[in-house]
């Protein structure tokens, strides 16, 4: 059950001084800032990070937690490498500080100052259990460095390639409509014969966005989701979206290339770990549907009323779940004795092989079911591999998984303290305060 978990880089620092050995951590030198260094592989490459370059690295970071070593971010587990903006700071000692020492295809460890790079750096306090007077070890690989110039040449290439896709999407898909003045070609694939949209009406769309090379971005119909409300007249997504909308009927269904100047223009959008997602001018494909609308006063009272009644129904939950698992427990015949933060671990098959311990990563079979039965979510045969004990999934399973090895079987029941709490996961089937139970395999134990 995996939780989105990102360590976001917000600042950047450009600090370059003189090097001297260092005896209290033999083997690395020290810069004038206190960016300590110890380089395994030198390229003798001449590109180095510089303001506004964009980097691309392998990065790997880690500290002791009550004298463990510790792994916090691994960017091997990612799908793709990490990709950060290089910009200056006057933050002295940081990550910036560590990469402004690097040429491409260098590898090298940093020692950095676990306080400022958490209060400074991501812009957070010190996790508890990390001492901020410590060292954090970055292990470091520079896959690739990207000059402004090289990405101003990237993309201004892209912006004189725009209206070959353009034209290449219209002669593939047959549209014979003729763009608007805004150059957006639409096709109505359904009239609607409903009332039209106004100002003060919420509208909800079936809504599928695509690149033009058939990348499909989000879809409402992919992913089984119900129409999403829109506000008429309002900013929405794109400025697109909003011209493509206009005067909507209710039941309408159309198609639409929208060029990147009514999309996401020249800077196209990055996700949260900064990997490209769409490239910088670039056309989209909006296909939307029109399925319903109402005034605006209305949605919001049917909100509230959705909120009251949602909190209704956790407060009962709340106050029901404890009695809830005794049921569960007795119904079902289990003996065993929960752990001080409750979780129920019911051994089914002992493992013979590797001890799961935090810091290792682990990859598990599993499936996870509601107390009626009901199925949430299961690996399909497909183990899920994450890092334990980094709270990269729910807290039950950090617990359960530490107390098997390699091959193990184990029955859980989670209370909701342990697993998604009082907000429950929504657009699931797991409501506020609500326990669990799975079925779990510890496949392998990683590292």
């Amino acid at each position: 059950m995996n939780k989105k978990i990102f360590i976001l880089f917000a600042v950047a620092a450009f600090a370059i001084a003189s090097f001297t050995s260092c005896g209290k951590y033999p083997g690395y030198k020290k810069t004038d800032d206190g960016v300590y260094y110890k380089f395994h592989h030198k390229s003798g490459d001449t590109l180095m990070p510089r303001e506004k370059s964009l980097l691309t690295l392998n990065i790997k970071y880690h500290t002791k937690i009550k004298g463990v070593d510790s792994l916090i971010f691994n960017s091997a587990h990612n799908p793709t490498p990490f990709v950060i903006g290089f910009h200056k700071t006057d933050v002295k000692g940081d990550i910036f500080s560590a990469l402004a020492l690097m040429h491409k295809g260098d590898s090298a460890t940093f020692l950095l100052n676990a306080g400022t790079f958490f209060t400074k750096t991501v812009g957070q306090p010190t996790p508890p259990d990390i001492d901020s007077n410590g060292m954090i070890y970055f292990d470091i690989k520079m896959l690739d460095i990207q000059t402004p110039e090289m990405l101003q040449k990237k993309a201004d290439e892209a912006r004189a390639h725009e209206s070959v896709i353009i034209s290449d999407y219209v002669k593939a898909n047959n549209f014979t409509s003729q763009p608007d003045t805004n150059g957006i070609y639409i096709v109505v694939e359904k009239e609607g014969t409903g009332a039209k949209l106004q100002n003060g009406m919420i509208g909800f769309v079936h809504l599928t966005i695509s690149l033009a090379n058939g990348k499909e971005l989000f879809s409402t119909i992919e992913q089984q989701r119900d129409p999403i409300p829109f506000e008429y007249g309002k900013p929405f997504d794109t400025r697109g979206f909003g011209i493509i909308t206009t005067d909507m009927k209710i039941g309408t269904k159309l198609k639409a290339l929208i060029p990147s100047a009514f999309a996401f223009g020249d800077e196209g959008r990055r996700d949260m770990m900064n990997n490209e997602v769409v490239p910088a001018f670039s056309p989209i494909v909006y296909e939307i549907e029109l399925m319903s609308a109402k005034t605006k006063a209305a949605y919001d009272k049917e909100l509230a009323d959705k909120k009251s009644k949602a909190e209704e129904d956790a407060k009962k939950a709340k106050t029901d779940e404890a009695a809830k698992i005794s049921q569960y427990v007795k119904s079902n015949n289990i003996s065993v004795t929960p752990t001080a933060s409750g979780l129920y671990y019911i051994e089914t098959q002992k493992g013979s092989g590797a001890k799961a311990e935090k810091g290792k990563k682990v990859q598990v079979n599993y499936k996870g079911y509601l107390f009626d039965g009901q199925v949430f979510d299961q690996s399909k045969g497909k183990p899920i591999e994450f890092m334990l004990g980094q709270g990269s999934v729910i807290r039950g399973w950090d617990e359960a998984i530490s107390m098997m090895s390699e091959g193990g079987k184990a029955k859980l029941i989670i209370p909701s303290a342990l697993a998604y709490g009082p907000d429950g996961s929504p657009g699931s089937l797991i409501t506020p305060y609500c326990p669990l139970v799975f079925e779990v395999e510890l496949v392998k134990v990683v590292q």
